[in-house]
This record gives structure tokens, sequence and C-alpha cells, in this order.
């Protein structure tokens, strides 16, 4: 009885035998770029930033007399604290800073359109009518 596992390729070959497995080679990731330097311009202009951003800020806190303003003012100082940040140290990619600062920035002019009172020659300029 013949063996049921034998290889009936090449059995007429006794003195056959296998090929060598190729060399076996480490598979290596591909090589990532490495993260661009900082520069030293965008790294001024960014506390630059940051710092208005940041007396914005404090300045919107501190004067609670128009509650409307001051949030508004907040939001439109933490966009330059965000952008400024942003460029120092690269805690968020841009895909995501980008648009949330813009978002903040709309947000924050919104609030303080909505809130602010119109000057008095802007008042002469344009009456308001009421009907009624």
């Amino acid at each position: 009885m013949t063996n049921p596992f034998n290889n009936p390729f090449g059995a007429h070959e006794p003195d056959r035998t296998p090929s060598p497995l190729p060399e076996w080679q480490p598979i290596h990731p591909a090589p990532t770029a490495a993260p661009r330097p900082i520069s030293v311009v965008s790294k001024v202009f960014g506390w630059i930033l940051l710092l208005f951003g940041a007396l914005i800020t404090i300045a919107a806190l501190v004067d609670w007399s128009k509650p409307g303003m001051s949030i508004g003012m907040t939001f439109f100082g933490l966009t330059f604290v965000l952008v400024g940040q942003t460029m120092i140290w690269r805690t968020l990619p841009w895909r995501i800073a980008g648009p949330v600062a813009g978002v903040l920035m709309v947000i924050s002019l919104l609030i303080v359109g909505a809130t602010s009172e119109p000057s008095a020659d802007h008042a002469a300029a344009h009456p308001i009518t009421v009907i009624g």
C-alpha cells in the first residue's frame, strides 16, 4: 500500500529535492515624513497672537458692564489664543484648529453684533419706526 501523503508530483524522480525557500527579509514599515521644524517666525507670530488673545480675554472677563459684549469678546480673544498656541506648540492639527477658530470668530462677531448698541450718529441716520 502506498502512503497517501506522498507527493504525486515528481514521484518518478526519487532524487528530486525541494527547492530552498527564499531568504526571509524583515518587512520594514514605510518611512514616515519627519515633522516639519517650527520656524522662528511662526513661533514669534504665535506668541504675539497668544498674548493679544490673552489680553482681550482678560479685558473681556474683567468688564461685565455689558455681559453679552463680554461673552462675545471672550470668544474673540480665545480665537487668537487657539491660533497662537497652535502655531507655537502644534497641539492640534490645522484641520481641526482652523475650522474651530473660524466658528469661534463667527460666534463672537454674532454675539458682539447682536448685543452692541448703535451709536447716536447711527441711530439718527437710521431711525427705528414702530408700527402699531
